[in-house]
């Protein structure tokens, strides 16, 4: 009788075996998503940018030739996107599911959270001298978010990373300086 490589017998057959050892080990050894949380520990102030706009730009910044105090408001804008940061600490979980999380934590918008252009304004009032010009400072400070991924629907397990999130400026800036030109 001449022996192959498959037995006649009942029972598991080569092909079987393989397919259910194979099964086996990708369930052993690759990740597994887990369950997780989001939790925002504090708000940080990043960097402050500075703008200036003098009379030469705004022609409402110009009372040379007036006689008495002028008042104008000023309306600054700063155009800005969200961005969000992630050091994802464990491979159980996706950048993808972080990023929806953070998404809906911080209420920004769902279907571009980091392509969507956003405007922050800043009204600011002045007060220019009669026979002055006037150039202004402004200074818009950045708005930042940062907290912790953790472990558990509660978010009360292991620690699994940490993000940051750009959430823009700090609305309205701030009047830094005004300088009166004669």
């Amino acid at each position: 009788m001449v022996q192959g490589r498959y037995s006649s017998k009942p029972g598991i057959t080569v092909g079987a075996l393989v397919v259910l050892l194979g099964t086996l080990l990708l369930s052993a050894c690759g990740p597994t998503e887990v369950e997780f949380a989001v939790k925002h520990l504090s708000d940080v102030t990043g960097e402050q940018l500075t703008e200036i706009v003098s009379y030469n730009e705004e022609a409402g910044l110009d009372n040379s030739s007036g006689e008495a105090a002028l008042q104008v408001q000023i309306e600054f804008q700063r155009n800005y996107r969200h961005q969000i940061i992630e050091n994802i600490t464990d491979n159980r979980i996706s950048g993808e599911r972080v990023q929806d999380k953070i998404v809906e934590l911080y209420k920004l918008p769902p279907n571009d959270p980091e392509g969507t252009v956003r405007t922050a304004l800043c009204p600011v009032s002045v007060v220019i001298p009669a026979g002055q010009k006037v150039s202004v400072t402004v200074e818009w400070t950045e708005r930042w978010a940062e907290g912790v991924i953790n472990e558990g629907k509660e978010g009360v397990g292991n620690r699994l990373g940490s993000y940051s999130v750009f959430l823009g400026y700090i609305e309205p800036c701030s009047l830094v300086n005004q300088e009166n030109i004669d």
